[in-house]
């Protein structure tokens, strides 16, 4: 199955974008600290999608690769 670099892109932004958007929810949900700083508060999702969403093409290409 090839696709086009550019579909595969957009595609991985749009992911990104809903991963950091449930996150963000979630935290919210779960009561993200009210006396936090608003760098925190937007830090903390962005890392948390950054760690759930870098390791999967990284280890596609090194240790998962056929």
């Amino acid at each position: 199955m090839h696709q086009n670099p550019t579909d595969r892109l957009v595609a991985g932004v749009l992911l990104g974008g809903l991963v950091t958007a449930v996150i963000v929810a979630a935290l919210i949900w779960l009561g993200i600290p009210q006396h936090a700083s608003v760098l925190v508060r937007v830090a903390l999702p962005v890392g948390i999608a950054a760690a759930v969403l870098f390791p999967a093409p990284l280890l596609k290409r090194t240790v998962l690769r056929h």
